[in-house]
């Protein structure tokens, strides 16, 4: 299993190639690394079309297959990955003392949505892409509230 899931993850190789590139303070040849400065700008807003795309199919499996219990997983997800992370974060790095800055930016990056690639691993490894998909929309959604609350809570407290 270990070997299926290095030989063929390609965002494996894709780091790992990276990794060795800057390490090696090879760079990249001019026209590519200007072609690769490109793609790395549309990849985001391509992730975003195609998630839209796939949006109303996956949904209509999810409620098709999970019906009223879609709903419920939905809140607990997002209760535990929007409000419970960032305070458990919190505790951790103050019970370590890290304070100011490093605790406000810790805090606002676990109060963030879930990222775009889950749904794409999910879709890889066959592991639910309709909720991963869901799960991903939502949280992003949602987390114009949690991003606004705890960047709030960290300038009333003075760490930003």
């Amino acid at each position: 299993m270990l070997r299926y899931s290095l030989l063929y993850n390609a965002v494996f190789w894709g780091m790992a190639g990276g990794v060795l590139v800057s390490a090696l303070g090879l760079g990249l040849w001019d026209p590519l690394n200007r072609a690769a400065e490109l793609v790395g700008h549309t990849a985001a807003p391509c992730m975003l079309v195609t998630l839209g795309l796939t949006l109303r199919e996956r949904l209509a499996v999810v409620l098709r297959h999970a019906g009223g219990h879609a709903l419920l997983r939905q809140t607990a997800l997002q209760i535990c990955k929007l409000v419970v992370q960032p305070l458990v974060c919190w505790g951790i790095l103050a019970a370590l003392g890290v304070e100011g800055l490093w605790l406000a930016v810790s805090v606002i990056m676990a109060a963030s949505g879930s990222a775009l690639v889950v749904p794409v691993l999910a879709d890889v490894h066959h592991a639910g892409p309709e909720e991963a998909t869901l799960t991903a929309l939502v949280s992003n959604g949602l987390s114009l509230f949690s991003l606004s609350f705890f960047i709030w809570v960290m300038r009333l407290l003075g760490h930003i």
